[in-house]
């Protein structure tokens, strides 16, 4: 058991020790925090981007796929003239082989001619045809071989094209398909905002409501007004007139208006 005693220097070193500790494990955390912090502000940076700008964003990347399309498809267009070269070049060498084949069994015939007829001046002596024979079937063999590597290239290189055209195809196709993800994007962020242009118009339908009661309250009072008044008219007292007040008003009605004739005196 270790004990504290005077000058000695035990705790000091294993206090340094654990502080020495704990920086090493602070510095192998620090990739770590710093790595989370940025992703978290990237994320915060990014929420508040306008959804516009990110579109655009995006439309300038797909365009900038447009060079390396190119690129590869002038690449491609490139192996395609030399393909095409190559395959006539050993079509050309076939014919020159079928030629080849015919002068050499023609010599071959020779060889049996002059075994047939060594006394003959018209034919070459059979020493010279022999070695004639040779070197022409070797330059034939050798002629042989040279179409079937380039046949072998040929195929490589064809199929190797037919792979890059595959991979540029592809490229085009997904480069269109990102072309309508945002045309689709787009699309979705319009109707959201014709539908925010909706929302801010605000509608306050108290207001509406108190004076559609206002105007029903106006109806109510002059239908009781026009009730009223007609039932005044209903309980009008009617003027009784006796037979003798009947001529009198007749004599007066008359006399005022000219139509009948007075009374004598």
């Amino acid at each position: 058991m270790l004990r504290d005693k005077p000058g000695s220097t035990v705790w000091p070193i294993l206090g340094i020790l654990s502080i020495s500790g704990a920086l090493v494990a602070l510095r192998m955390d620090l990739p770590s925090y710093f790595s989370a912090v940025g992703s978290k502000v990237e994320d915060e940076v990014r929420a508040n981007v306008p959804m516009e700008l990110e579109i655009e964003r995006a439309r300038g990347m797909i365009g900038n796929l447009i060079p390396d399309i190119q690129k590869n498809t002038y690449i491609i267009a490139e192996e395609e003239v030399e393909v095409e070269e190559l395959r006539d070049e050993i079509g050309a060498d076939k014919q020159r082989l079928a030629e080849q084949r015919a002068a050499l069994l023609l010599l071959r015939a020779r060889l049996d001619d002059v075994g047939q007829e060594p006394h003959s001046r018209e034919l070459l002596v059979e020493s010279e045809v022999r070695t004639e024979l040779i070197q022409r079937f070797r330059n034939y063999q050798t002629a042989e071989a040279t179409i079937a590597a380039k046949q072998q290239m040929l195929s490589a290189r064809e199929l190797s094209l037919a792979g890059a055209r595959q991979i540029v195809n592809k490229m085009v196709g997904s480069k269109r398909e990102l072309e309508l993800q945002v045309e689709n994007l787009e699309a979705r962020l319009d109707m959201l905002q014709s539908r925010k242009v909706s929302q801010r118009i605000q509608l306050d339908d108290d207001k509406f409501q108190r004076c559609r009661r206002l105007i029903n309250g106006l109806r109510k009072r002059l239908d009781l007004v026009e009730r009223l008044l007609k039932h005044d008219r209903n309980r009008l007292p009617e003027i009784m007139l006796d037979s003798e007040d009947m001529f009198d008003l007749r004599d007066q009605i008359d006399a005022h208006l000219g139509t009948g004739q007075a009374k004598d005196g």
